[in-house]
C-alpha cells in the first residue's frame, strides 16, 4: 500500500501535463522519440504490433538505445522481432504474459539468446501455470496442452456472466481451500526442457483444412523468419462456402518486397504442402485493435 501510494504524486504530474495549454503543448516534440529524450525515459512497455512501429521510425529507433528495460506483451513475441529489439535496446527485453482474468501479467521471460520460438517464461510470484490435456491430465515436456493458471492474481469471474465463469474457472485440484479457481486461457503451450513456457497459439487458432489439423502459429513464426519478412499473420478465410484456404498476410522488411513464390517455396521447404498458404499479402501495416493488437478480423 506504501509503494502504491508514494507513486500518485507521479500520476498527478501526469495530469498536469495532460492539461497544459495548447499553446505550450505546440512547442514541445511530443512524439515517442521527443518524450524519451525530454523525460530521460528508461522503463518502456508496449504490444509487440507497436514495438514493430515504433522500431520502424527512425527517430525513435536511435531513442530506444537509452532505454534499461523494455517490455513487450499482450501479444506473441515474434522471434524476428525480437532479435531487433535486442539489437537496439542497451538494457534488457523482457516477454511478458498474462490475461486480463489473472491480473494482467503471469509469467515473463528475460531476452538471452534468441532461437525459435520465444517463451514467455515462468510464473512471477504467487501464480501457478498448469498445461493440461483434453482429459484435465498434466502432459509432458514438450507435449502442446492448454494453459491454466491458478494463484493470487486469478479473478473471481465475470460480472453478471455465471455461465462463462463457471466454463472458464474451474475448481483448483490441488488446493485444500474449496474457493480457489484454476482460469483456462484457451492458450496452447508447452514446457521446454529449461522449464520455461513456450507460447504456440489460441487453442481455435487450431484450425482443420482440408482433413489436417494445423496450428496457425507454427505457420507464422517459421514465415517470420525468412529475411524480408518482418511480420506474419495467418487466417484461414472461406469465400466460398466449403473450400477452407489459408492466406498469410506479409509485413516486409524495409526496403524489401518479397515475390508470392519466393515466401511459398522459403515455406515448402520447411514445412508440409498442406500448411502452406494459397495466398500471400503484403501490407505496408496491420490493422490494429484499440489495444494494439493485430485485428485479425480485419484482414
Amino acid at each position: 500500500t506504501d509503494l502504491v501510494l508514494s507513486q500518485l504524486p507521479l500520476l498527478d504530474r501526469v495530469k498536469e501535463q495532460s492539461n497544459l495549454p495548447m499553446t505550450e503543448v505546440a512547442t514541445q516534440n511530443n512524439s515517442v522519440a521527443g518524450l524519451i529524450e525530454r523525460h530521460q525515459v528508461t522503463h518502456l512497455q508496449c504490444t509487440p504490433s507497436m514495438a514493430g512501429l515504433l522500431i520502424a521510425d527512425t527517430a525513435t529507433r536511435a531513442a530506444m538505445k537509452q532505454l534499461r528495460q523494455m517490455m513487450v506483451g499482450g501479444e506473441a513475441l515474434t522471434e524476428a522481432l525480437a532479435l531487433q529489439l535486442q539489437q537496439i535496446v542497451a538494457g534488457q527485453v523482457h516477454n511478458m504474459y498474462g490475461p486480463t482474468e489473472t491480473a494482467i501479467w503471469s509469467a515473463t521471460h528475460t531476452l538471452t539468446q534468441v532461437n525459435g520460438i520465444v517463451p514467455v517464461g515462468r510464473p512471477i510470484a504467487n501464480t501457478e501455470l498448469y498445461i493440461l490435456d483434453r482429459n484435465g491430465q498434466p502432459v509432458p515436456v514438450g507435449v502442446a496442452g492448454e494453459l491454466l493458471i491458478g494463484g493470487e492474481g486469478v479473478t473471481r469471474g465475470y460480472l453478471n456472466r455465471p455461465e462463462l465463469t463457471q466454463e472458464r474457472f474451474i475448481p483448483h485440484p490441488l488446493s485444500q481451500n474449496p474457493a480457489d479457481r484454476l482460469y483456462r486461457t484457451g492458450d496452447l503451450v508447452r514446457y521446454r526442457r529449461d522449464g520455461n513456457v513456450e507460447f504456440l497459439g489460441r487453442i481455435d487458432f487450431q484450425v482443420k483444412v482440408r482433413g489436417y489439423r494445423i496450428e496457425l502459429g507454427e505457420i507464422e513464426t517459421i514465415l517470420s523468419r525468412h529475411e524480408a519478412v518482418r511480420e506474419a499473420a495467418i487466417v484461414v478465410r472461406e469465400d466460398v462456402p466449403g473450400d477452407k484456404r489459408l492466406v498469410a498476410y506479409v509485413l516486409p522488411q524495409p526496403g524489401q518486397q518479397p515475390a508470392n513464390s519466393q515466401l511459398r517455396e522459403y515455406l515448402l521447404a520447411r514445412l508440409p504442402e498442406y500448411m502452406v498458404p494459397s495466398n500471400f499479402v503484403v501490407l505496408e501495416a496491420f490493422p490494429l485493435t484499440p489495444n494494439n493488437k493485430v485485428d485479425r478480423k480485419a484482414l
